[in-house]
């Protein structure tokens, strides 16, 4: 087992960019495209009267009509990005996993510790089906508490209540887990 979790270390420091730098990129563009939409509002409309509007207009909504809307659309669809670039990641990484330490003979380096070549084998696939996905899924979840959090800031200034608005509607708790189950299933897939 200490070797098997040695492995997947070695794994994850080989690959640091796409396993860890990746995803936060992406987080960064999501936040960074939700302050640009604030501040878009901000310069546009400078007593907030249309964004206000809109707050107003989004509380009149059906309550289940707006759980559903929300949760569909930002919630789940917010994890779209991060699934494609999750599976190009993950393509990416499984095609160089075996290639790459032959390229550079550092094959014969690992072939000299004592780790057979299933366990290299099985660190390899174990980062590409639980490791990579569970990094990716850690950073989405960062960035949509962040997202979160700055549209509930905009919607407390527009005499809102988060919460009662979309927060508790959008059941992010469940929008989380639902796309970490699907991601581990992909990559089981």
């Amino acid at each position: 087992m200490n070797r098997l979790m040695a492995l997947i270390q070695r794994e994850f420091i080989e690959n640091r960019g796409a396993i860890r730098t990746t995803p936060i990129v992406i987080g960064a563009l999501y936040i960074i495209g939700a302050l640009m939409t604030i501040w878009t509002t901000v310069h546009f409309d400078n007593d907030l009267y249309s964004f206000k509007e809109g707050v107003r207009m989004m509380a009149e909504v059906p309550e289940e009509t707006r759980g559903a809307l929300i949760y569909g659309s930002n919630l789940l669809g917010g994890s779209l990005l991060f699934t494609f670039v999750l599976s190009v990641v993950i393509f990416f990484y499984l095609l160089g996993a075996l290639y790459d330490d032959r390229k550079d003979r550092s094959i014969l380096f690992w072939k000299s510790l004592p780790a057979s070549d299933t366990i290299t084998l099985l660190s390899k696939l174990l980062t590409a089906m639980v490791l990579i996905p569970l990094v990716f899924w850690a950073v989405y979840v960062a960035t949509q508490i962040v997202t979160i959090s700055i549209a509930s800031g905009m919607v407390m200034y527009a005499g809102e209540n988060p919460w009662t608005l979309f927060i508790a509607l959008g059941q992010p708790l469940k929008a989380w887990f639902m796309v970490l189950a699907s991601w581990l299933a992909f990559s089981i897939w």
